[in-house]
């Protein structure tokens, strides 16, 4: 399941998104490779929760990239990264927003969200205080939740 991204110039950037239970034969999560393109460019993703995608090879995260302020399973080397389960609502149902208390909420850096985003998948204002969530994140107050959802569970 993928909330958001966006591929352009040969690069690929993906802010406030959440890649989640996918399947995959090679990099369930991301996978960026720039092996016979025309324009060469580089995978960033910014705010993110990449979580429980499978693949036999690098489930997560694969081909190198900037990741910043965002929540990886297994870790993933980048200012701001965590790997602590991202504590889904309904992992069954795949409802992929996150519940209060979450420590992706509060965890992402604002100044990383694209201009003139204002509201998250729900269409519900994009930063919003979770005040039972440490402010870990970076950025003017309030901090901006990691993944497609703001706050979780209302």
């Amino acid at each position: 399941m993928l909330a958001g991204g966006q591929s352009t110039s040969g690069a690929a950037l993906f802010s406030n998104c959440t890649l989640a239970f996918n399947e995959a034969a090679y990099a369930g999560g991301a996978f960026f490779s720039n092996q016979n393109a025309v324009v060469t460019g580089q995978l960033e993703v910014h705010n993110s929760v990449i979580w429980r995608n499978t693949a036999p090879q690098d489930a997560q995260i694969s081909g190198g990239g900037i990741v910043a302020y965002s929540n990886v399973e297994g870790g993933f080397p980048g200012p701001g990264n965590i790997g602590s389960d991202p504590m889904f609502v309904n992992e069954v149902m795949r409802n992929l927003r996150l519940i209060r208390g979450s420590s992706s909420n509060d965890a992402g850096n604002s100044d990383l969200v694209p201009s003139g985003i204002t509201t998250d998948l729900d269409g519900l204002p994009r930063f919003l205080d979770d005040p039972s969530a440490p402010d870990t994140g970076f950025g003017p107050y309030p901090l901006v939740d990691m993944g497609a959802y703001e706050l979780g569970a209302t």
